[in-house]
């Protein structure tokens, strides 16, 4: 069964902000979603902040690219790994609330 919704989150030397984020995502209520992240070679240590804080968590995807390939081929990166009815794109400094609960026919009106 595909997930109701794909999040793709693009990253470089996001540390910081991965904690919040993703505890953000393992906290929604709906439990029907993916997370695809995207690393642009960072230079930091995003990806084992990502590593750490994911666990065995099996609805992310991690793709460590190695060159910054720019923005928006990360994002169309992660479009064509999406397996979702529904994309969001999620920056690293965003926090969802409850988004991820909401109803298919909430989505479709």
């Amino acid at each position: 069964m595909n997930p109701r919704f794909s999040v793709i989150l693009v990253t470089y030397n996001s540390a910081p902000y991965l904690p919040t984020v993703i505890g953000a995502l393992r906290a929604q209520t709906g439990r029907n979603w993916e997370a695809i992240v995207i690393d642009q070679a960072s230079r930091d240590n995003t990806v084992e902040v990502l590593r750490d804080v994911i666990g065995d968590d099996t609805r992310f995807q991690i793709t460590e690219n190695p060159t910054n390939t720019g923005f928006c081929a990360a994002i169309n990166e992660g479009i064509n790994r999406a397996r979702g009815d529904a994309v969001l794109f999620l920056n690293p400094d965003a926090v969802l609330d409850r988004l991820l609960g909401i109803t298919g026919t909430q989505l479709a009106s």
